[in-house]
């Protein structure tokens, strides 16, 4: 083999992406699915609906995820659970599922398949629907098709048998429109080649059809516009001539759907359908697949009728398998070179292993993880992981910053980055999802502002700050949309925007370039290391003044409850993050430690008299600045309730 002179060299990038498709899945492909907690409970609700002998439980399901987060494999395989003969899922259930521990989950399965199995029918994406009323042949031609795959004859008739037996008994009315109207007859020239088409389940020609119908301002009234029914009434044909029982009807890529302008029109139609299935006598379920972003449009209304059908399951992606799915994206085509300079690269840094891979049970398989991802950062590694999780989509996520990058490219076919040891940084992922960034002003107008404003000056002193100063924006993008998980690896301290860089071409620049940027007002060092961005509608010279005057009377601000009750911050923050759901009508009020405990359950008892009515909840948080004051405060609430 030739001497490698960059890294395209010993290292290749596989094509395809790492996706799952249930419609295009291969035989057995489901089986090398991995349980994990996070799965069974997803799988323990699936069985607990299905088994329909509680009737509030009795509903159809809608789990999301980012991209990669394997939602997509994780439904299949409940859908083989469900649908395939019991003989066929026997194998991979009693080798998961064969420990003690898991004899209750096992015994479910098998319980449930005595009595039950279903009929998996799959949709993936929009389809090809331009109006709402192109839903019901998109379910009908699914199920008919997985009817012909079985070969189970359904006698129950489509929109299109309708449709050819409407032409077939108004001849003059469908020639005329199709002499008058190109479109269809781009489509279908004569009657018996519409006929013909429509036969063939041609759902192009069917909507080229309808939309003629309706420009010519008469209608056509279909008997199967309820699909609900029809459903059903496949249902009852099922029950009779197989041992399925009911529907299970996987709709993947949902997102397309209800992001598109008929999204909302749709959800509409399928909730009435859901509210069909959920009905104790009915054996049929949908489940939706989808990115977080599918809930976007719902309003409050919409999100509560959305959640009493169906059983709303967040699917998420942990950074450290997340590492696993990413490392396969690269094919080591030269492993001595690459395991020498991944070596070279971690023996030098070995802190930063253990840095990524502390939250892992399995840290010794993680960190062979990390090292297949190198020459990326395992910084970068853990941020790209990161906006997978929580910031991605479908179409712009992990997976594509390594596959479809061309900076990436740029990189592996460097011979001075190969040759100078470089690895991909987080300035490569900033430049990546910036454009996303930018397009959210919500979650991070104040990142971009901040770049937008100083780039230009950055970039003059020097591209070493350039890249230490997108590093700082990327923690602080994360960290202001998800502070709350308590994520320290997020946090723009100065100890990780040093990890960030340790090993790089950057990291003797780091003392400098953050001394400067603090100097120059870019990004000002806080007390404690920080380097925060935060959001503020104030100019900065009314900010300082805010401080000065703050800072003079100290007494102000002596009990964290008037940190909290200072400003609306701590009000939106709890009410975005944790009230939005509440029905009941409700009042709160922040507390903390005080001088004395009866001073504090005094307030609160004068405060629920002032502030709240008889028939409010009433909700009085409690907050605390370290350990020791939440052990105090929970002793308070224990002794008050």
């Amino acid at each position: 083999m030739a001497m490698a002179v960059k890294y395209s060299d010993i290292i290749r990038k596989r094509s395809g992406r790492a996706a799952y498709s249930i419609e295009e899945e291969k035989e057995k492909q489901w089986e090398s699915f991995i349980p994990n907690e996070q799965f069974n409970t997803v799988l323990r609700t699936v069985l607990h609906s299905v088994r329909g002998n509680d009737i509030d439980f009795h509903k159809s399901f809608w789990i999301n995820g980012t991209y990669g987060t394997g939602k997509s494999h994780a439904v299949a395989v409940i859908s083989h659970l469900l649908c395939d003969p019991v003989e066929d899922i026997k194998e991979w259930v009693d080798y998961e599922y064969g420990a003690e521990k898991y004899k209750i989950i096992r015994d479910q399965i098998y319980a449930l398949r005595q009595n039950k199995r279903l009929l998996p029918v799959k949709i993936e994406g929009l389809m090809a629907m331009d109006h709402v009323s192109d839903l019901p042949l998109v379910i009908q031609t699914a199920v008919k098709r997985a009817l012909d795959e079985r070969n189970i004859e359904c006698t129950v008739e489509t929109d299109f048998d309708e449709l050819i037996a409407h032409i077939s008994k108004n001849e003059v009315i469908w020639d005329d429109l199709i002499a008058r109207n190109p479109s269809l007859r781009a489509v279908a020239s004569t009657r018996d080649v519409l006929i013909n088409k429509l036969r063939s389940k041609d759902m192009g020609t069917y909507q080229k059809a309808r939309d003629a119908q309706r420009s010519a301002n008469f209608a056509i009234l279909l008997g199967k516009e309820n699909i609900g029914s029809w459903l059903v009434e496949i249902q009852g044909e099922l029950r009779q001539k197989t041992d399925y029982k009911g529907l299970l009807i996987l709709w993947d890529e949902f997102t397309d759907v209800m992001e598109n302008s008929i999204g909302m029109s749709v959800l509409r139609a399928l909730q009435v359908v859901a509210q069909k299935f959920a009905n104790k006598e009915n054996d049929s379920f949908l489940f939706f697949i989808s990115h977080p972003s599918a809930f976007n449009k719902l309003s409050n209304e919409e999100t509560k009728q959305t959640d009493g059908r169906y059983h709303r399951m967040k699917y998420n992606m942990e950074p450290v398998s997340a590492f696993k799915i990413m490392s396969r994206k690269f094919d080591i085509i030269d492993p001595e070179s690459h395991k020498s300079m991944c070596e070279a690269f971690y023996n030098a840094n070995d802190q930063l292993l253990d840095r990524y891979t502390q939250s892992s049970n399995d840290p010794q398989e993680t960190q062979s993880d990390l090292q297949k991802l190198f020459p990326i950062h395992p910084a970068t590694a853990n941020l790209a992981t990161y906006y997978a999780t929580v910031v991605g989509s479908s179409s712009r996520s992990v997976f594509e910053f390594i596959g479809q990058n061309e900076k990436m490219e740029q990189f592996l076919e460097s011979e001075a980055a190969y040759a100078n040891h470089e690895t991909v940084t987080v300035d490569y992922l900033w430049d990546f999802v910036m454009q996303v960034f930018q397009d959210d002003v919500v979650n991070y107008g104040a990142v971009t502002e901040r770049y937008n404003t100083y780039n230009q000056h950055v970039e003059d002193h020097g591209i070493d700050t350039l890249a230490i100063f997108k590093g700082i924006l990327l923690l602080n993008a994360f960290n202001n949309i998800a502070g709350d998980n308590n994520n320290d690896l997020i946090i723009p301290s100065e100890e990780n925007i040093r990890n960030l860089f340790a090993g790089t071409q950057y990291a003797d620049a780091i003392d400098e370039s953050l001394d400067w940027l603090n100097d120059e007002g870019v990004i000002q060092r806080a007390p404690g290391g920080f380097f925060s961005v935060q959001f503020s509608a104030l100019p900065s010279h009314e900010i300082e003044e805010l401080k000065a005057s703050l800072e003079s009377d100290p007494a102000k601000f002596r009990f964290t409850s008037m940190i909290l009750n200072f400003g609306d911050t701590a009000t939106q923050f709890f009410v975005k993050k944790f009230i939005q759901k509440n029905i009941r009508q409700y009042v709160y009020r922040f507390y903390s430690e005080m001088t004395n405990d009866s001073l504090l359950k005094d307030l609160i008892k004068k405060d629920k008299q002032r502030f709240a009515r008889t028939s409010d909840l009433f909700l009085a948080l409690l907050f605390s600045k370290n350990n020791a004051e939440m052990a105090h405060l929970r002793q308070v609430a224990s002794e008050s309730s």
